[in-house]
């Protein structure tokens, strides 16, 4: 019968074994002897007339409180003449039956229960469907996502979905799925017998499958294979027969060959021992080939958060298809990332995101598949392999006749067509690549500056002379993107890791440092903050390393020095740089490591001894491991600066010169630096440790604007005491839902206020290392939306959908003021940028002027738009509640409305306000945010020049009290006034009193502030302070301080000749004396 139509038959025929191609148990328990056998089974398998409901195989620990595995087997033990129970406890079920007792039980039920968790047979759902029987799963999405290996998409087609938390609640699950008829289920094994098995073959073309499809496609593709069915057309019209196999013996007398197994340990993780882990390789036909246990077999436990390599010894196999790790220890252990690799083999990383108890712990498979079968070549292929090394060699050359052939070795089965289009594309990069270097040959310096080329003169440039085929190509491309992955010279693994993580194209700064890192020159690179610059020198030195001039200098093996050393300024760049080397170093077969800080040398000794490929660090940390001897630069091919501006900010001046000094071979190695500003030490720096020959990538150049064009600039006035009410408000108006960080000036104010603002945490360097780095990991998850944050978080740390800076006073600088407001508006997005600022003491101008922003002037949000908000969200909760309720409170309501006397319309906003959590709507200062005060403009109908002017005149129509009330007081911008707080109960005093005083004019403001001056931005050289109508005896008084425009130089404010308001020492000269005013 055509395979197509009888998939079954092909599942049972050709996977005999217990372990499938990817290590999961396989509980088919059943051996065909004759076609008869196989007939019986499908027969078995798709009978209609099931004696049971469903089904439950799991295990439970009861010590654990309301374990949802354990009110799954209560709710079955309870309804046992509807469901089949299976007790399984680890990897032994029903009394050690195991994989028939449970094959049994999906067999004569007509649901499987399928939650998550790490039972036995969590890993059967691929089972179940073989079996007849429908998967319930009771997380939705959740726990699709965790059976994605096993599944084909549009999990509802084939499966029933159970909320668990009804579940919990008492609902029956025989209730549940007494409502689903025969006919449905039936419905359900039809589609996957017809649609779901066969579908994984429409995948298969003749390319094959490509590596990182589901694989349970991969899965059917395997057995396909052995059915000889390379074309889905293919059918099977031969009888079973026995499956091929190695010959173990043979294999395992080919000799020992070094395998690195590396883990990396859950921070969360308990107690798990070096002795309790052991290893197994298998080939393409299931044999298993044991090997020692793991190094090291002593009591000592595995350390959190770290990562341990071992060195293990295996038969030098050729074809070694997948790799299992078996534990004898509990089941509380959890890594968080395991990779192997080794002899003819590239690394495999795999995350461990739930416990599966048993013998097995983990397993994967690596053959069977286009883009890893030249890895693993069987021994009937060594031939094959080695006309492939050969041709790799020549690869340089890149001709139309070479490429050709390595189509044909990697894809033998490609068609022609699809070889003539590459090739055409393939020599029409080949000849712009070839132009671009002539012109590079001819206008190249001794310091190259590469800018980017603009649009206009781009099309002005002579087109090159090439055949009409290719121009027509070339028309057809001219809507393709020019930073487009595929333009540049990105290995596949790496492409598709870049493309599962929605990258598509490099941003400018990758794109135009690229070749240039590539092909080995030294770059200074300069880029505003958040485009991209981690990943332009990651892509291009993984390449250099696998694929490019850096390959065959690297050294390989244990104890291996590093190739790569890239410093940062901050734990936390650093952390950030080494994940990206780690992503995509791991497709190839990289390793790195991190050194910093905070966390143990021991752990980090261990790992340099081991060996590894790229060094990532802090200036500080690496120099200590330099000194101990822990890191040899001997075979250094790059050194990375990495935000060396900041290392300049921090003191780091003399570890980085200290470690570039370290490398003997300076000619040998590659330097790049990369920063956002360009201050004097960079420059030497780049003087100094960069060939003559570097080149130069600026984005910035002489634009006056640095700070991000993608954010919205706000500014709004604040006094400290009213922060921690103002914050929240505004957060609820600008961060639109998304996460926030709000700066502090110290770590005691970031723990402070992280303390009064409800689901924040603090950031700052008196958190412990680990906990800045769970702290960083909830935020980037979204446990929690608002980080409050010293500077240890202000540079680089690239956080995805950061909608929201607030800045709690301006920063002493204009950099570190781009550099927040950097962390929103990152890769293309928009935000915002809020920052609090004192109106006394102000320097926005400058920040402003410097940073090329233009500040929005606001004032704080009002009580009364934060409860227009409250009540839109109020009424949707009031418009979801259920019809059924009203006739319950209807009368209520009547008798409500009848005795108010109050409209229907007002009664219902009461409701609102009650139901948003309002009884009384308090006041809000616009100039200091301050509650249940109010902010008033005095005008005198002349230039106001000091503050003592204003409260002279206050005096004249108020109480002394009254006016000692006063808060805040500014003069706008204009010198024509002045704006202060006085409290909402003494509004109407001050309004009265300035009725009866001669050309004074008082009025309350209520929506938003003029410009207020700026009083730093006046402030002398050496103290001192405004000059006031003083005479040369004025000094610094109680309503006085500063120097600037009016007085400057040293001592205190110019005041009155009045002694009342002179208490200080001599006031600096004024710009205007007592004469004049």
């Amino acid at each position: 019968m055509p395979a197509m139509r009888n998939i079954t038959r092909l599942l049972i025929e050709k996977n005999p074994w217990d372990y499938c191609d990817i290590g999961v148990p396989y509980p088919t328990g059943f051996h065909p002897r004759s076609v008869s056998d196989i007939l019986q089974w499908q027969n078995y398998v798709r009978r209609q007339n099931r004696e049971k409901l469903f089904c439950f195989a799991g295990g439970t620990r009861w010590k654990i409180k309301n374990d949802f595995r354990g009110i799954l087997l209560s709710h079955c033990q309870s309804e046992s003449g509807s469901c089949q129970v299976i007790d399984c406890a680890g990897s032994r079920c029903a009394g050690g039956k195991g994989n028939t007792a449970v094959l049994k039980a999906f067999l004569g039920s007509d649901f499987c229960l399928q939650p998550r968790g790490d039972s036995y047979t969590r890993r059967s759902v691929f089972d179940c469907m073989v079996a007849g029987s429908i998967p319930v799963f009771f997380w939705k999405r959740t726990a699709y996502d965790q059976y994605e290996w096993f599944l084909p998409s549009e999990p509802e087609s084939f499966s029933v979905y159970i909320d668990h938390e009804k579940v919990k609640m008492g609902t029956s699950t025989q209730g549940m799925l007494e409502k689903y008829s025969r006919e449905e289920a039936r419905r359900m094994r039809e589609k996957d017998k017809t649609e779901h098995f066969p579908s994984c073959f429409s995948e298969v073309g003749d390319k094959g499958v490509e590596f990182g499809l589901r694989p349970f496609a991969l899965e059917c593709f395997s057995l396909g294979r052995r059915a000889g069915l390379d074309h889905p057309s293919e059918s099977i019209s031969q009888k079973p027969q026995a499956f091929e196999s190695f010959n173990v013996s043979y294999i395992q007398n080919l000799g020992s060959c070094s395998y690195s197994v590396v883990i990396s340990t859950s921070c969360s993780s308990t107690s798990y021992t070096r002795d309790q882990i052991s290893i197994a390789f298998g080939d393409a036909y299931g044999n298993q080939i044991y090997v020692p246990r793991l190094d090291d077999p002593s009591t000592r436990t595995f350390e959190q958060c770290s990562s341990d390599t071992f060195e293990i010894y295996g038969p030098c196999a050729y074809q070694i298809c997948y790799v299992y790790l078996y534990r004898s220890g509990p089941d509380g252990w959890k890594p968080e990332s395991v990779k192997i690799y080794g002899y003819n083999s590239r690394a495999v990383t795999f995350y461990y995101d739930t416990f599966i108890p048993g013998d097995i712990w983990y397993g994967f498979n690596y053959c069977n598949t286009a883009s890893s079968s030249h890895r693993q070549i069987a021994l009937s292929d060594l031939k094959a392999k080695k006309e492939e090394k050969k041709m790799k060699k020549k690869i340089a050359l890149e001709t139309p006749e070479t490429e050709k052939k390595m189509q044909k070795l990697k894809e033998p089965r490609l068609k022609e067509e699809d070889n003539d289009s590459e090739l055409k594309k393939s020599r029409k990069k080949r000849k712009a690549s070839e132009l671009q270097l002539e012109e590079e040959e001819r206008s190249e310096t001794s310091s190259e500056l590469v800018e980017p080329v603009n649009g206009k003169e781009n099309k002005k440039r002579k087109k090159p002379k090439v055949e009409e085929e290719e121009e027509e190509e070339e028309d057809e491309g001219k809507s393709e993107d020019p930073n487009a992955i595929s333009r540049f010279r990105i290995s596949e693994a790496v492409r598709e890791k870049l493309k599962s993580k929605g990258i598509e194209s490099l941003f400018p700064i990758q794109a135009m440092t690229f070749d240039i890192v590539l092909d080995g020159t030294d770059l200074v690179g300069r880029a505003r903050t958040g485009q991209g610059k981690t990943l332009a020198f990651v892509l291009p030195i993984l390449e250099s390393l696998t694929n490019g001039p850096a390959k065959t200098s690297r050294k390989t093996g244990y104890g291996r020095a590093p190739s790569v050393l890239v410093l940062l300024p901050t734990r936390e760049l650093a952390k950030q740089v080494f994940d990206d080397f780690e992503v995509y170093g791991e497709v190839l077969g990289l390793t790195s490591c991190c050194l910093y800080g905070g966390a143990p040398y021991h752990s980090q000794e261990m790992k340099l001894k081991r060996g590894v490929d790229i060094v990532v660090g802090t200036p500080g940390r690496v120099k200590d491991h330099i000194e101990r001897r822990n890191i040899d630069l001997g075979s250094l091919q790059f050194r990375i600066l990495d935000e060396a501006d900041e290392m300049l900010r921090m003191g780091f001046v003399d570890d980085v010169e200290l470690i570039l000094g370290k490398v003997e071979d300076a000619s040998k190695v590659q330097t790049l630096l990369f920063s956002a500003t360009l201050p004097d030490w960079v420059k030497g720096i780049a003087a100094r440790f960069l060939k003559a020959s570097k080149k130069t990538v600026d984005l910035v150049g002489n634009e006056k604007m640095k700070a991000s064009t993608n954010v919205r600039h706000i500014v709004l006035p604040c006094s400290k005491s009213a922060r921690s009410q103002l914050i929240p408000d505004i957060i609820r108006c600008y961060s639109s839902g998304g996460r926030t960080i709000i700066f502090t000036e110290t770590k005691d104010s970031a723990s402070e206020l992280a303390g009064l603002l409800p689901g924040s945490r603090a950031l700052h360097g008196d958190i412990q290392q680990a906990q800045r780095e769970v702290t960083l990991n909830g935020f980037r998850s979204g446990k929690f939306l608002t980080l409050v944050a010293t500077n240890v978080a202000a540079r680089g740390l690239d956080i995805n959908d950061v909608q929201l800076i607030i800045q709690c006073e301006p920063p002493r600088d204009v950099e570190a003021y781009i550099h927040r407001s950097g962390r929103t508006g990152r890769a293309g997005n928009t935000g915002v940028a809020v920052m609090l600022y004192d109106p006394k003491r102000s320097n926005i101008s400058k920040i402003e002027r410097e940073s090329g922003v233009k500040f929005e002037h606001i004032s704080a949000p009002q009580p009364v738009d934060i409860a227009k908000f409250a009540g839109v969200e109020a009424a949707k909760i009031i418009t979801q509640v259920s019809d059924s309720v009203i006739p319950a409170f209807k009368s209520v309501a009547q008798e409500l409305l009848e005795t108010s006397g109050l409209s229907a319309e007002d009664l219902l906003a009461k409701a609102l306000a009650k139901a948003a959590g309002y009884s009384e709507i308090k006041s809000r200062s616009l100039l200091t945010s301050m509650e249940n005060h109010v902010t008033l403009l005095l005008e005198a109908g002349k230039p106001i020049y000091t503050l003592s002017f204003v409260f002279g005149v206050l005096k004249r129509f108020l109480p002394e009290e009254k006016v000692q009330s006063v808060q805040g007081m500014t003069l706008t911008a204009d010198g024509m006034g002045a704006v202060f707080d006085v409290a909402e109960e003494d509004v109407e005093t001050f309004l009265a009193g300035a009725e009866n005083a001669a050309n004074v004019s008082l009025e309350v403001l209520k929506k938003e502030l003029p410009r207020l001056q700026e009083r730093d931005q006046s402030r002398g050289r050496s103290g001192g302070g405004r000059g006031g109508f003083g005479d040369r005896n004025g000094g610094g008084g109680r309503y006085s301080g500063g120097g600037g425009r009016f007085s400057g130089g040293k001592g205190g404010r110019g005041g009155f000749s009045d002694r009342r308001f002179s208490n200080g020492s001599s006031g600096g000269r004024g710009r205007y004396n007592s004469k004049k005013w």
